[in-house]
């Protein structure tokens, strides 16, 4: 019950925060019992004999690290999506007229073109130096790629420019 209370609480600040305004008073109690009932969760699941999430399992950093870049790579998916919805409605060309949903898929053309380009340098850095190096390069690449798309508040023109760039980076990311 921890656990649902706890998501659904989250949930619903992720969902309507910005319509009902990151101060409110509803927010900021919603924000509160996500608080205090994930800290709850995690307690209560240490004291559990067969918990819901083994939470011991985070010590081992190989476990760790496979479900970091497991969460990064998959985080990959709802950003090429929302990215490309931002520039279909929300931009304009410098002439005026709307961008595509040809030029949004143009826009990622990078990443098909860095995954197949960099995969072989991906076996052989693994050959080289062993997997534990490529499995962190490649998240941290894909964390900065993904903060590239998340820069929304500048010009349009300068959006799609980093979202090529971004792109790219995710194609090298996923190669590593």
């Amino acid at each position: 019950m921890l656990f649902i209370i706890a998501t659904l609480a989250l949930m619903i600040v992720l969902l309507f925060g910005s319509d009902l305004g990151w101060a409110d008073p509803v927010v900021l109690a919603l924000v509160a019992v996500a608080l205090v009932t994930g800290v709850g969760f995690v307690i209560v699941e240490r004291r559990q004999r067969q918990p819901f999430i083994a939470l011991g399992l985070f010590r081992n950093p190989t476990f760790t690290g496979a479900v970091v870049s497991n969460f990064l790579m998959n985080a990959t998916v709802g950003m090429l999506l929302v990215s490309q919805q931002l520039v279909q409605l929300a931009g304009h060309r410098p002439d005026g007229s709307r961008y595509t949903a040809m030029d949004a898929g143009l826009m990622s053309l990078g990443y098909a073109v860095f995954v197949i380009g960099f995969i072989r340098v991906g076996e052989k850095l693994l050959q080289r130096v062993g997997p534990r190096k490529p499995m962190i390069w490649g998240p941290l690449i894909v964390m900065v790629a993904t903060v590239m798309l998340m820069m929304t508040h500048v010009m349009v023109g300068t959006y799609v420019i980093l979202a090529i760039i971004a792109y790219s980076l995710f194609g090298l990311g996923l190669a590593l």
